[in-house]
């Protein structure tokens, strides 16, 4: 467990590094398409006005303009690069609470969430079941875990291979999701795979 702990908090590192030198590139307008489709994954989570969400890896927060629209209890937003962090802060100031951490290691205790969401990062973390199983904890009964991209897995497939200082995985399959969540309390109820979005939501039982 402890060489495991030291080869995610590497890996972390260099994901932290690595868009610590592009934050300011991230600022940049979005285009309407993409938008678009970044609002649908959003409206797909059905957050409800009395819950709290999480955003990881939120990059420059491209996610929560539509969340805050939402009017959500209370909006966390996590992510390992602190330039990140301080281009969304900019953005949303105290209407976010931002942690500048790998949501493995944040306390269930900052739960339950409704909704935490997983946009255009799923493929940085260092373990995809272990992600999950931390996000499971973090959950509510009834929560939705949102896994997305917004130009989808192909896009990630590129990107992997041309960018190495990413150091990406796939996202995975709708059979290989189901396998990765197998025995967290989690299940599929929806999943989409095109050429310009992939999403899929988590459910978690109780609710």
């Amino acid at each position: 467990m402890e060489n495991a702990n030291s080869a995610r908090k590497e890996h972390n590192l260099l994901q932290q590094r690595a868009f610590d030198e592009v934050a300011g590139g991230f600022a940049q307008p979005i285009p309407e398409d993409i938008l678009q489709r970044l609002e649908a994954v959003v409206d797909s989570a059905h957050i409800r006005p009395d819950e709290s969400v999480l955003d990881v890896g939120t990059g420059a927060g491209v996610l929560l303009q539509f969340i805050l629209k939402r009017r959500p209890a209370r909006v966390v937003a996590c992510d390992l690069s602190g330039e990140m962090i301080k281009v969304a802060t900019q953005r949303f100031g105290d209407r976010v609470t931002f942690l500048q951490a790998d949501v493995v290691d944040i306390p269930p205790g900052m739960g339950p969430f409704g909704t935490v969401f997983c946009n255009a990062m799923f493929g940085n973390v260092y373990d995809q079941r272990q992600t999950i199983e931390a996000i499971g904890g973090l959950l509510g009964p009834g929560g939705r875990f949102v896994i997305s991209h917004p130009l989808g897995s192909d896009f990630v497939r590129r990107l992997k291979a041309g960018s190495p200082q990413y150091h990406l995985k796939e996202l995975p399959d709708e059979a290989s999701l189901k396998h990765l969540v197998d025995g967290t309390g989690l299940a599929v109820t929806h999943f989409v795979d095109e050429p310009d979005l992939y999403l899929a939501i988590c459910t978690k039982a109780g609710g």
